[in-house]
């Protein structure tokens, strides 16, 4: 894949081809944006770019690295054979020892948020120390090829005791290697980190252009590319994973209920509207009728005193 090829955002490509162009590749980049939007995937082509055994300034797609390097495309696929590989009886101290690092080429790896077991995940996958003192460790070697590239996704679940050890490497980058990371937002990462990287945030597409890559990476029918088109909110890599009956059905039923309630129907009240029709008194309800009725006995006293 060409830095051609990549759909929106045409300003973010002109920028960093243009650097490797000129030889002049960063060493920190950010990448932030909504999911589905691209950010992976031009972290991985600006990967292949930078060691493309033909070309300088782009990926041709064709030889060894490249070639090797695509394999990062489904990242999935390689999250399951890690944890596979791991086990189901993993621990705190086995996952820090054996880190989540997906790689298909020496110089490139790809550090995704760790879910700790295939079948048991956890709630809310986070990066892990011992995915970035690896890094730590392995920025500082030499590449095999032209430049080692560390993809940091979802650099946002990051704990910041855990981001500090990140932040050493930002602090005294090394010269041969280029660390990316990618965020739905400059905010969810500490003002130190961000200010270190050339950031670039990813604006969403418009739909027409979703539609165009649906017509080309999907077997989706007509109705259901323009459906997702609309869906996704300009997020193509959204769209291909969509059920776009399902998820219209789910906003069909949000938006129903939104409406029942701004009109008051979601307590049907009874004939003169008091309890609902067969219902028994709530707390305040009984409360305030026993207060009533205390009240009418004192004053028929008060009656048969005088």
């Amino acid at each position: 894949m060409a830095f051609s090829e990549f759909r929106g955002n045409p300003q973010i490509v002109t920028a960093l081809q243009g650097a490797m162009r000129a030889n002049r590749v960063p060493q920190a980049l950010l990448f932030t944006g909504p999911r589905g939007v691209g950010k992976y995937t031009l972290a991985r082509l600006v990967a292949q770019a930078a060691n493309c055994e033909r070309l300088n300034d782009d990926a041709c797609g064709e030889c060894y690295t490249c070639q090797r390097i695509a394999l990062l495309a489904d990242p999935q696929r390689l999250i399951e054979q890690g944890l596979a590989e791991r086990g189901e009886s993993a621990d705190a101290s086995m996952v820090e020892r054996t880190p989540l690092i997906l790689q298909t080429h020496p110089d490139v790896w790809v550090l995704p948020p760790d879910p700790v077991r295939l079948k048991t995940p956890v709630a809310r996958p986070t990066l892990r120390v011992g995915q970035l003192r690896a890094v730590q460790r392995a920025a500082y070697f030499q590449p095999m090829g032209k430049r080692r590239v560390f993809i940091i996704d979802g650099a946002e679940t990051m704990r910041w005791d855990v981001a500090n050890v990140f932040l050493k490497i930002l602090e005294e980058p090394p010269g041969s290697a280029t660390l990316i990371l990618t965020a739905p937002s400059p905010y969810s990462l500490l003002p130190t980190i961000v200010s270190r990287c050339l950031q670039f945030h990813f604006a969403p597409l418009p739909n027409s252009e979703v539609e165009s890559i649906l017509k080309d990476k999907s077997d989706f029918a007509p109705a259901a590319i323009k459906l997702a088109a609309q869906l996704s909110e300009g997020r193509p890599g959204r769209a291909l994973e969509m059920d776009a009956e399902a998820e219209s059905q789910r906003r069909r039923s949000a938006l129903d209920i939104l409406d029942r309630a701004a009109r008051g129907e979601g307590r049907r009240p009874g004939p003169e509207g008091g309890l609902p029709q067969g219902g028994q008194p709530t707390g305040h309800d009984a409360e305030g009728r026993d207060a009533e009725e205390g009240s009418d006995q004192d004053g028929r006293r008060q009656e048969a005193g005088r």
